[in-house]
């Protein structure tokens, strides 16, 4: 049995005609049971491991939190400057917020300028 549930929630404010702000949260719950041959034996499914040998294919799950805002600003048609910042978190009960460890954050920053006669 396998699960996945991904709630996301993105919220944009335009702050002035040439100022914009986007926040956008997404929480990535995913859940995989032990894999079983269910229509003959109910034995387990077995997958490549390392060194050519055979593992039984187990549960797992991963639950991954990802916070994103970006601000752009546009002062004239043809200039724009955008700053963002993004991070994820790993935890592993689904849904608990209590225990999320940071595993990276990534900036960035992006101009543009037009250049008229």
């Amino acid at each position: 049995m396998g699960e996945g549930r991904i709630p996301r929630l993105k919220v944009e404010y335009q702050l002035s005609r040439s100022m914009f702000l986007r926040v956008v949260g997404q929480y990535t719950a995913l859940f995989q049971d032990d894999l079983r041959d269910d229509s003959r034996t109910n034995d387990p499914l077995l997958v490549p491991g390392p060194g050519g040998t055979l593992e039984r294919a187990r549960r797992s799950s991963d639950n991954t939190f990802a916070l994103e805002w970006l601000f752009s600003y546009l002062p004239t048609p043809g200039t724009v400057i955008y700053v963002g910042y993004g991070s994820t978190s790993r935890e592993l009960e689904a849904f608990r917020f209590a225990r999320l460890a940071r595993e990276r954050d990534s900036y960035f920053i992006k101009l543009s300028y037009l250049f008229r006669k």
